[in-house]
């Protein structure tokens, strides 16, 4: 009978674990094969690999319960050659430094693909928003945007609604940007943010084109669906009012970044989910917030 020697016993701790991904390291790998590909020249490649800026603010905010709580929030700066950074801001319990450079580099490379006048900038705050009152994200919005300062603006760096944020939020942070300029200035300023709703400056956009892709599907879908073969149903045949049914089909799940409701023996409105999501920032029929 052998004898196993100390050092070859496995201990619980030398497991291997798996390896933690890193979002912007795969994008640099992408930005590496591309610069082979096209035969872009190293100082460029060098350039893009880092973002300009990354600024980091720490902001405490006043709870709804008197007690005083430190965010730490985030706005990373890519590359504004061809304009002035563009990106949404996000709200995420999750959300990390390594993803906000990443989410920054792929907008500098759409707006460029896209042929765009904008660089590319990411940002947000690492919370979970669901588990905040509504007064408690305006006021966490606001101190949020105060603390940027002069870091954004209608020509230096525009924000956008993300996961966790919508109009209303975009709403509050262009009342605290507005707010510190004087009364004849406050009107040029109003660009500093897209994705606002239309009583602040917004446009109609956004709800437009969520229309537009809804209707598109449910125009697609019967091209799309395959009717099975049964003994009423012949292959290349359509059953009486399949193609009517199939034109709108049932909703019976919602997916959103912190909730996803679901009901499998009921419809969901999805105009209805729609606009509850606008209003409140939350995609479901449950209670109000």
């Amino acid at each position: 009978m052998q004898s196993v020697s100390p050092s070859s016993t496995v201990s619980p701790d030398s497991t291997t674990q798996a390896p933690k991904y890193e979002f912007f390291k795969v994008i640099q790998n992408y930005l590496d094969d591309a610069s082979k590909l096209i035969q872009m020249p190293e100082y460029i490649r060098s350039i893009l690999s880092q973002p300009k800026n990354e600024i980091i603010v720490n902001f405490p905010v006043r709870m709804d319960n008197g007690e005083y709580r430190l965010f730490k929030g985030y706005r990373i700066q890519h590359n504004n050659i061809l304009g002035p950074y563009k990106g949404g801001m996000r709200y995420h319990e999750h959300a990390s430094l390594d993803d906000f450079k990443a989410l920054a580099a792929m907008m500098t490379w759409k707006c460029s693909l896209m042929n765009l006048p904008f660089g590319g900038g990411k940002g947000g705050i690492k919370f979970d928003p669901r588990g905040v009152s509504r007064h408690e994200v305006a006021r966490i919005t606001r101190r949020f945007f105060h603390s940027l300062g002069a870091n954004i603006g209608p020509d230096y760096d525009i924000p956008a609604p993300d996961v966790g944020t919508n109009a209303q939020t975009m709403a509050w942070a262009l009342d605290t940007y507005m707010n510190s300029f004087g009364m004849v200035s406050r009107q040029s300023v109003m660009g500093v943010v897209t994705g606002k709703p239309v009583s602040s400056g917004g446009t109609f956009g956004r709800p437009f084109v969520r229309r537009r892709v809804e209707r598109r599907s449910r125009l697609c879908l019967p091209r799309m669906t395959t009717i099975p073969t049964t003994p009423t149903t012949r292959r290349g045949h359509d059953p009486l009012g399949a193609r009517k049914r199939l034109a709108r089909p049932p909703v019976r799940r919602v997916d959103d970044a912190h909730l996803t409701p679901a009901h499998p023996r009921r419809r969901i409105d999805g105009d209805r989910a729609f606009r509850r999501r606008e209003c409140v920032g939350v995609p479901s029929e449950r209670g109000e917030d």
